[in-house]
């Protein structure tokens, strides 16, 4: 009630004095604005007013708003604000700011809406100006205006991914009552060049996609989803003021420009768009205005209300649902306006308008002041009711507002229109050295880590493999033995396996114990043969597991001391750098020391994926080496098993006697002779095979003495019959080695056949047993032992 009557009393005071009533923003509790400070025979065309005129009319009309007590702080020189830029006549109220990173041109928003005759029309259209990167000022065009109220108040404004400007217009500063005329959502069209698009008469290519926010303030494009503060929502229960951020996605605005529609959203409807609300305290000077300035900072949004102050920050979970946070409240900072975060020096720059001042906020929340100065009109650079702020290249520059509302330190709109500067290159030069030595001791971490692994984990493949080495060579050894065992039968299994010579057929037991002890050193011999190939393939196969264990660790060593040693000469190159980067120029300092920390992540990340490389070579030859012995012993007991049955049928070969010939006289046409004449059976009991028809048809002939390595030259395949000695052969046992199917002796005896056992005259000459090369000797001339394979 209070606030009413001084109201009424400051418009009629303001009435006396000869002023018009404004339309200026202050808020009020019932959602107007209370009139801006004027001072007698002065109106909002342009004219200042004096410092005395504007403390006499508060003091006569409108309720003081004071600002709250500072602390005392000691400011740093160095940061103390330059003038930047004095914008031309038609730039009075400069607000919103954009950067684009390809081109380094600073877009910046003039909603001008003062100076304004007493019916509110304002003597410029609000303008879309650009910085250029050596700060030049120049304009781009005037927006058209709102069909209904004939005005726009462009202020924030930010770059979609497509390239295209996205602005607020601002329609409640513009409707007398305010409120009536919502705001809208902008967007200008940009070529591939990242030029505003005109049409042939020369108007810019300006859309209207969103409508129905109440007062649309700062705007903010993260990724494909568009957020936008509105300064006064709805409030709830007995609340003073608040306020809240929109969400948009940019399929469903891309879709609406598509179909030439607007997307219209109404808060009072509860409407899904509006995702965070958040209340505003009746603090100072009492001002109702909400959600103001925002920006993207440590994987979170940040927000502050105009009206108290306080700093919130908006944190998404997977699905997209927001969490609310407090970040600041203080009873010394009671205005947020514009804010804007900056990687480089990894802070937040806030401007307070209520102060004149510019804070900063850290990530641990920790908020400062930068710099403050009282009134003044800016001409030298002071900061003179900064709203909106960016750093381009290490340089803070700031857009001084300049429209005053009751309450805050600026007095008076006056000339010049600036824009300020502070170099805050001195804090981007300690926290880029701090990250970048960071960045350099995470790289050395990870690449030692890295390393670690790959060591570890081409060690344990080389400790598979060996195990899998020796397990098949073990497993080679049981199958050669057990093969030899299976193929030659054991010396007291011998005369089970040859059924005894028929009565009518004299044996010569004296010369049988021979021919059993000849067999019996013949299996000895090649029992002794079988392990000593096993053992030879054992210690092969350990000298291969040996190499390669000892070849992957060595080469294990070296990636991991070329890897430690690059990192070593990295991290004292980037150490040697900074240190000369630091007797240099800041702006020198921030831009090697930025190129650094990126090379030293490319350099990590390449590190990282070689000795991902090398570590599944490794594997690999540890894998195919491993195989590869695993064929071989394969192959091993394949030969020995073939070997052993050639072995066995010559030892069948030994036992049997040779076949009579074909033309051998039967019984009724040659007396029988004596059976001591008979030499074969003197010597070998064994009868011949039945399928052996080579004897039928061949005369028996002397065995040729081809030495056993000519024969079989199988020592790396079965070395078992490396060792075997030529035995005494006969023909018939050479071309007909089936022992293995059936012996003679179960089918047909000889002596069914031929009684008289009549046989040749003389025996048949005894081959001598032909020269074999040592098993290791010849073992060792296989080349796939020497290199591996």
């Amino acid at each position: 009630m209070k606030r009413i009557l001084g109201l009424i009393l400051g418009f009629a005071v303001m009435s006396l004095m000869g002023c018009p009533t404004p339309t200026s923003p202050t808020s009020t509790d019932d959602g107007d604005k209370a009139p801006d400070v004027c001072c007698k025979g002065k109106t909002e065309s342009g004219q200042s007013c004096t410092k005395d005129e504007v403390e006499v009319t508060i003091n006569k009309g409108v309720t003081p708003r004071a600002n709250p007590p500072q602390p005392k702080v000691e400011l740093n020189q160095a940061f103390k604000p330059a003038i930047y830029a004095t914008l031309p006549d038609y730039c009075p109220v400069p607000d919103g700011m954009t950067l684009d990173e390809k081109t380094n041109i600073i877009y910046l928003n003039c909603p001008n809406y003062v100076p304004a005759d007493e019916n509110g029309k304002r003597e410029f259209n609000a303008c879309l100006m650009q910085i250029l990167p050596d700060g030049t000022v120049e304009k781009i065009m005037e927006y058209p205006t709102h069909p209904e109220t004939g005005k726009i108040g462009s202020m924030g404004i930010d770059i979609c991914p497509s390239g295209n400007l996205y602005v607020c217009d601002n329609q409640r500063f513009s409707t007398d009552p305010q409120g009536q005329v919502p705001s809208r959502i902008l967007r200008i069209a940009r070529d591939e060049n990242g030029k505003v698009v005109f049409d042939e008469n020369g108007k810019p290519d300006v859309k209207v996609v969103i409508e129905g926010i109440n007062l649309a303030n700062a705007i903010l494009w993260d990724g494909d989803n568009l957020y936008i503060t509105d300064t006064v929502v709805p409030t709830q229960g007995d609340e003073f003021g608040r306020g809240g951020i929109w969400k948009f996605t940019r399929d469903e605005i891309k879709k609406a420009l598509e179909n030439n529609e607007v997307i219209k959203v109404d808060a009072k409807a509860g409407d899904a768009h509006l995702i965070v609300t958040a209340p505003v305290k009746k603090i100072g000077r009492e001002d109702f205005s909400g959600a103001d300035g925002m920006t993207k900072a440590w994987d979170a949004i940040y927000f502050g209300n105009f009206g108290d102050g306080v700093i919130r920050k908006v944190t998404f979970d997977e699905e997209g649902k927001p969490t609310v946070e407090v970040v600041v409240d203080r009873d010394d900072f009671q205005c947020c306006d514009g804010i804007f975060y900056d990687s480089v020096t990894d802070l937040i720059y806030i401007d307070d308008s209520q102060a004149n001042a510019i804070r900063t906020l850290d990530k641990d929340g920790n908020l400062n002041i930068l710099w403050i100065n009282p009134d003044t009109d800016g001409a030298d650079g002071s900061l003179d009711q900064p709203a909106e702020c960016i750093v381009r290249d290490g340089k803070l520059i700031m857009a001084n507002f300049d429209w005053t509302f009751p309450g805050l330190t600026n007095a008076a709109h006056d000339k010049p229109y600036t824009l300020s500067v502070i170099d805050v290159t001195p804090l981007a030069k300690t926290t880029l050295i701090e990250k970048v030595t960071d960045a350099v001791e995470e790289a050395a971490n990870a690449a030692e880590t890295a390393i670690e692994n790959v060591v570890d984990k081409a060690t344990e493949t080389v400790e598979d493999a060996a195990e899998k080495v020796t397990e098949t060579a073990e497993n080679a050894v049981e199958a050669i033995e057990n093969a030899v065992e299976e193929v030659i039968p054991a010396p007291e299994t011998a005369p089970a396996e040859t059924p005894a010579t028929p009565a009518e057929t004299p044996a010569a037991p004296a010369e049988e114990p021979t021919v059993q002890t000849e067999g019996t050193s013949t299996v000895e011999e090649d029992d002794a043969a079988a392990e000593e190939v096993a053992e030879d393939v054992a210690e092969e196969a350990e000298e291969v597991e040996a190499e390669e264990v000892e070849a992957e660790e060595v080469e294990a060593e070296e990636v991991e001391a070329e890897e430690v040693e690059a990192e070593e000469v990295e991290a004292e190159e980037v150490e040697a750098e900074e240190v000369e980067a630091e007797e240099v120029e800041a702006e020198e300092v921030a831009e090697d020391v930025a190129e650094k920390a990126e090379e030293v992540a490319e350099e990590a990340a390449v590190a990282a994926e070689d000795v991902a490389k090398k570590a599944e070579k490794v594997a690999e030859e540890a894998a195919d080496a491993a195989e590869d012995v695993a064929k071989k012993a394969e192959e091993v007991a394949e030969d020995v098993a073939e070997e052993a049955a050639k072995a066995t049928e010559d030892s069948v070969a030994e036992e049997t006697p040779a076949a009579p010939a074909k033309e051998t006289p039967t019984a009724e046409e040659t007396p029988a002779a004596p059976a001591k004449e008979t030499p074969a059976a003197e010597e070998t009991p064994a009868a011949p095979a039945k399928e052996t028809p080579a004897a039928e048809e061949t005369p028996a002939t002397p065995a040729k003495e081809a030495p056993a390595a000519e024969k079989a030259p199988a020592a790396e395949k079965a070395p078992a019959a490396e060792k075997a000695p030529a035995v005494e052969k006969t023909p018939a046992a050479e071309k007909a080695p089936a022992a293995e199917k059936a012996p003679a002796a179960e089918k047909a005896p000889a002596v069914e056949k031929t009684p008289a056992q009549a046989a040749p005259a003389k025996p048949a000459p005894v081959a001598k047993p032909a020269p074999t090369v040592p098993t290791r000797q010849r073992f060792l001339r296989r080349p796939w032992r020497r290199n591996g394979r």
